[in-house]
């Protein structure tokens, strides 16, 4: 490859012995020998730095000397400059070695050289464009490591934040294709290939690269394809930035993967779900991936109102259907689902969910289906609990329900005239204990001044199954 070896040149003369470079006229001379036939670049190459230094104090252009493009050596600082041009302070790797076999020729060579480094000759007219105006040269005598000068043909060492394999060939580990590459080049990346008429609207525009010779990992650039490396402040989604189709199985509400009220869905509108629509924040824009919904109408409640159990859960298997449940739901609250083609009325008009793609726990809302909490002045026993299978009918069960207190069902007809009336339950699913509010069927305190032991109590049994003072009477 290079022009000859060292053994062959031994008998040249140094440069500067056979021409004195004392002044402008030797410079041509000078300029001829750098440019001259290969047996004399070894040469050229022993006595480079001294006939730059020479040059330069001449005042004369680097430009004769290294390149065909026009660098005026004076606006450098003459000598000193020229000086750094030639050392060895240089960060391609293989410095001075002959790199045409191991790069396989001349061009764009990290693997070899380094990253963003070429494998160039000096002079040689056969090289491509990233070997142009090159200034520095461990050698000029064959193929070596050298740093582009043009910044066209020049690449970034730090990747940008969130890129993997900053710099390496990315094409067989992203499936052999150019475009997004999430799990080779990191969240929202790509893999292009510069100055490539790549198919993959998210290559275009790229200005930062480490690689400009292979298909390499870069952070897209145009803001139609980037994407947001964390979820939106505030959401609760889950597994951002992560495709979500294989567990979830169909687009849309996906809270077991993505987290409560939160939606499995694609950037292109592939397979939308209507709550899906509207969205800006994506952790992905090539794949199914969880996203929180933004419309009001799709989103859900993260914490239930007071007294609801298992908020956002699935509640139609637990509750054996649609309606009032509250072994699992919580005392007056229902199992609904929201937007339901047919439901119990205590499920209408509801507008808190925590969930919108299931049967869920809620609390009714319309006013008529509202159960209450137990009165603060009464004193109803085992309040909102079923109250029939120890009563065993409707009416006064002072046993169950406390002194007074009746078994009811609310909007029963056929109950006990002590029902009559009633307006607060803690339950309207079943017979519960209230309170009665007709005068006729309220219990009166203790008369004032009159001690009576065990008011209110049971006093058949004690009394010897008689009435009155003593005698014979009914049944208690």
């Amino acid at each position: 490859m290079g022009g000859g070896s060292q053994d062959e040149h031994e008998e040249l003369v140094p440069l500067t012995s056979r021409q004195g470079l004392s002044g402008s006229e030797d410079l041509e001379d000078a300029r001829d020998v750098f440019r001259g036939p290969a047996e004399e670049s070894w040469y050229a190459h022993r006595t480079a730095k001294t006939a730059l230094v020479a040059a330069a104090a001449a005042g004369c252009a680097l430009a004769v000397y290294f390149s065909p493009i026009a660098v005026a050596a004076r606006s450098h600082g003459a000598a000193g400059a020229l000086e750094s041009l030639v050392s060895a302070n240089f960060t391609a790797e293989n410095w001075g070695q002959d790199c045409w076999t191991a790069c396989s020729g001349p061009g764009l060579c990290p693997d070899f050289c380094g990253l963003g480094n070429a494998c160039c000759r000096f002079q040689s007219a056969q090289d491509p464009p990233e070997c142009h105006g090159i200034l520095a040269w461990g050698s000029l005598t064959f193929h070596t490591c050298v740093i582009p000068t043009n910044i066209v043909y020049q690449v970034t060492a730090d990747a940008p934040p969130g890129v993997k394999n900053w710099g390496q060939d990315c094409f067989s580990p992203c499936y052999n294709k150019s475009g997004y590459c999430n799990d080779f080049c990191g969240q929202g990346n790509a893999c292009c290939r510069w100055n490539s008429a790549d198919p993959a609207p998210e290559c275009a525009g790229i200005a930062v690269w480490g690689s400009k010779d292979r298909h390499t990992c870069v952070a897209v650039a145009d803001p139609t394809y980037q994407v947001a490396l964390t979820p939106p402040e505030g959401s609760t989604v889950l597994h951002w930035g992560k495709p979500c189709l294989a567990s979830c199985e169909t687009p849309g509400y996906c809270q077991e993967y993505c987290g409560m009220g939160n939606a499995c869905c694609h950037w292109t509108g592939a397979g939308q779900a209507p709550e899906c629509s509207g969205i800006l924040a994506w952790g992905i824009k090539d794949n199914f991936t969880c996203v929180a919904p933004v419309h009001a109408h799709y989103q859900v409640a993260q914490v239930g109102p007071p007294g609801v159990l298992n908020w956002g859960g699935t509640c139609e298997e637990s509750c054996g259907g649609p309606g009032y449940c509250q072994e699992y739901c919580g005392m007056g609250n229902a199992c609904c689902k929201w937007q339901a083609g047919t439901y119990p009325p205590e499920c209408a008009g509801i507008t808190i969910w925590g969930s919108k793609d299931r049967y869920t726990c809620v609390k009714p809302e319309s006013a008529a289906y509202v159960t209450a909490a137990a009165p603060i002045d009464s004193q109803v026993l085992n309040w909102g609990q079923d109250c029939l299978p120890s009563c065993n009918a409707s009416g006064l069960c002072g046993e169950f329900c406390g002194a007074g207190n009746a078994c009811c069902r609310w909007s029963a007809q056929s109950d006990a005239p002590e029902c009559h009336g009633v307006t607060l339950y803690g339950a309207k699913d079943r017979y519960t204990c209230v309170a009665p509010v007709a005068e006729l069927y309220k219990l009166a305190a203790s008369p004032y001044g009159v001690e009576v032991n065990n008011w209110g109590k049971d006093c058949w049994t004690a009394c010897g199954e008689t009435g009155g003072g003593g005698g014979g009477g009914g049944g208690g």
